[in-house]
C-alpha cells in the first residue's frame, strides 16, 4: 500500500484558523506602531520648527506673525504656505493669535495632533508639549498616554483635514 504525502483538510484549516487569529491580533497593534512612529517625526518637525522660531526671536525680538516663511526652514518633500508646511503625511501650522502655538497634524483622519508651545511666549503654556487625541479614537489616545501624556481636558477646535470636533487634550512631560 502507498503512503499518501502531503497535509489533510483538517490540517490545513486549523493551520489557516491559527493564521487568522494571529492576524487580528496583530493588526491593531502594527496600526498602532505606525501611527506612533509618524506622530514621533511630526513631534520632531514640530521641535525644528520651534527651535527655529526661538532663534527668530532672539534675533528680531518678536516672532514672525502667522508665518513660516522667515524661518528659513525646510522639511523633506514638503512646501511651506504662510503659516503652514503642508507634507505628503502630515501638516504643521503655525499661529500667533490668540496664543503661539507650532502644530503637527497627521493628515488622512488619523485624530491625533501634536502641539507645542514657544519657549520666549509670555503665556501660562510657555515651553509646553500637548498630544491631542480624537475623542472617538482609542488607538491614538493610547498612543498619547504611552507618551507619558496626562489627560488635561478637552477642546472643540478642529484642525483641518479632520472630521472630529471634540479632542482629548494630553499634556506631555
Amino acid at each position: 500500500m502507498k503512503k499518501k504525502k502531503g497535509f489533510t483538510l483538517i490540517e490545513l484549516l486549523v493551520v489557516v484558523l491559527i493564521i487568522g487569529i494571529l492576524g487580528t491580533i496583530a493588526l491593531p497593534q502594527y496600526n498602532a506602531a505606525v501611527l506612533k512612529s509618524r506622530l514621533s517625526t511630526v513631534m520632531s518637525n514640530v521641535a525644528a520648527i520651534s527651535n527655529s522660531l526661538d532663534i527668530y526671536y532672539l534675533t528680531n525680538g518678536s516672532y514672525p506673525v502667522d508665518t513660516v516663511i522667515p524661518l528659513d526652514i525646510s522639511i523633506g518633500r514638503c512646501s511651506a504656505s504662510g503659516g503652514s508646511i503642508n507634507c505628503p503625511t502630515a501638516t504643521y501650522d503655525y499661529y500667533v493669535s490668540p496664543i503661539i502655538v507650532i502644530g503637527g497634524f497627521l493628515t488622512g483622519k488619523r485624530g491625533i495632533a501634536y502641539l507645542q508651545y514657544p519657549a520666549y511666549y509670555d503665556n501660562a503654556k510657555r515651553n509646553t508639549r500637548e498630544c491631542w487625541a480624537d475623542k472617538t479614537n482609542d488607538i491614538a489616545n493610547k498612543i498619547c498616554k504611552s507618551l507619558g501624556g496626562v489627560e488635561n481636558g478637552t477642546s472643540t477646535w478642529r484642525p483641518q483635514d479632520t472630521k472630529s470636533g471634540s479632542w482629548i487634550t494630553y499634556r506631555i512631560p
